[in-house]
């Protein structure tokens, strides 16, 4: 009778520490921001999926550029409205620092009207002169 209690005892034991051991996290490493200011008078293209973050409807960001403006990142962004009929799109940009971490609150959600077949041109300057990264969230009415 003792001999059948010690291994179904050491299965038990084996059964509840592996019961509660837990996985190791996991730890999403992000790169660090690219430093996007430039020299005086120099503009930096840039591919507009690496910063353009969500969609909106038939609206496509088709292309991004940054210029330094004294000490601030401003962002030149061109949309395209890809359907026939007028669209809206909401948009806001969130300022990165060098660590890639988002500098002070999300900014409100601003609004352009795009008519049909219709390009715009968006711009804005980063609040923050330590800023040197961005991503533009986009998306469609609610």
């Amino acid at each position: 009778m003792r001999l059948i209690r010690l291994p179904l005892l050491a299965g038990s034991l084996l059964l509840l520490s592996a019961c509660q051991s837990r996985p190791a996290p996991e730890f999403l490493i992000q790169e660090p921001a690219v430093d996007l200011h430039t020299q005086p008078g120099q503009v930096a293209v840039i591919q507009p999926a690496s910063r353009v973050v969500g969609s909106a409807n038939a609206i496509q960001v088709i292309g991004l550029k940054t210029i330094t403006d004294g000490s601030r990142l401003l962002v030149e962004a061109t949309l395209r409205n890809d359907r026939g009929r007028r669209d809206i799109v909401y948009y806001r940009l969130r300022w990165l620092d060098s660590a890639g971490v988002m500098l002070g609150q999300y900014e409100p959600w601003a609004t352009e009207s795009l008519d049909g077949l219709q390009q715009a041109v968006i711009t804005a300057t980063s609040p923050y002169p330590h800023a040197v990264d961005f991503r533009l969230e986009i998306r469609s009415k609610d």
